[in-house]
């Protein structure tokens, strides 16, 4: 069935594809539709499955359970004397990107491109050095997976930093 921005469902539709359609520049009589089913199975997204297989590759490799996950951005590496944060883990274990099935590979200059599980004050935590990013051409369902494995790995709070 195709939805148009003026058909109601208790107000949802509409209210919410008002904004959109004014920033697209559509009118009011224009006709949209989606087909879930061949959504849901398209080959260019992670299903459940794949990101928990992910997850079950780093946790069958690592004995440290993380309950911290923390997004190194830029600048996060560079603490002055004291190093990378990831270096200040102990009981570490590094996966560079591209060892990781599935996972992308961060191209920005200056990101190391590893998840680091370890432990920081006796804390179990993984941190992400260098993360994926829209302009980089990776569309957001890619840049927001890391953090999805990350919840399937014991991951409860979660830190990110950025330079701005």
């Amino acid at each position: 069935m195709k939805e148009t921005p003026t058909q109601e469902h208790n107000g949802v539709i509409t209210n919410s594809l008002k904004p959109l359609l004014s920033s697209l520049h559509l009118n009011s009589g224009t006709t949209i539709s989606a087909d879930l089913a061949s959504v849901s199975n398209h080959e260019n997204f992670y299903t459940y499955e794949l990101v928990e297989g992910i997850a079950k590759f780093l946790l069958e490799r690592v004995s440290v359970r993380p309950t911290i996950g923390i997004i190194c951005g830029s600048g996060m590496d560079l603490l002055g004397v004291s190093g990378p944060l990831a270096d200040m883990l102990t009981d570490k274990v590094a996966f560079p990107y591209e060892t990781i099935p599935h996972f992308p590979t961060s191209t920005v200059p200056g990101h190391a491109g590893r998840l680091v599980f370890g432990k920081l004050n006796g804390i179990p935590l993984m941190c992400m050095q260098g993360r994926f990013h829209y302009y980089e051409g990776y569309p957001l369902w890619k840049c927001s997976m890391p953090v999805r494995v990350m919840k399937l790995v014991g991951v409860t709070h979660l830190i990110i930093t950025n330079a701005a």
